[in-house]
């Protein structure tokens, strides 16, 4: 399985968005608004999940 970010169409700040996926290594998002998560370091993941519970994006797991 791999992780994917879905950004929430909530209009976002560009800013906001960009500093996440600064501190989290993210690059690019698809058409889809997705982003791959998979090169998160493990000891960030509990942070990146608290992101997700402040409404920010959710973590989709679908298969590789």
């Amino acid at each position: 399985m791999k992780r994917v970010i879905y950004w929430l169409p909530l209009g976002l700040v560009p800013e906001t968005k960009d500093k996440i996926m600064k501190r989290f290594g993210l690059h690019g998002i698809s058409i889809n608004g997705e982003t791959n998560a998979d090169d998160v370091k493990p000891e960030d993941i509990p942070i990146l999940e608290e992101t997700e519970r402040r409404g920010f994006f959710t973590i989709r797991m679908k298969p590789d």
